[in-house]
């Protein structure tokens, strides 16, 4: 799935404001425009995948939601 390069930076910045502990998470994802919830994930799956986990990742799709 396709991640907007301008989107992959803020999540990167943001990666790199949490290693250096000086901003509250809360505060990074205020400043990067999105809900801490988000940011945890993001968070979660750098950890996990490194860059890769910044990327969006591909939506699945439920039984019976695809047109008819």
């Amino acid at each position: 799935m396709y991640t907007h390069p301008t989107v992959l930076r803020c999540r990167r910045q943001a990666m790199i404001l949490d290693g250096r502990k000086i901003y509250s998470r809360r505060d990074i994802a205020r400043q990067c425009q999105m809900s801490y919830t988000t940011f945890y994930k993001l968070l979660s799956r750098y950890k996990e995948q490194g860059e890769d986990g910044l990327h969006d990742k591909k939506r699945i799709e439920l039984e019976g939601s695809g047109p008819k």
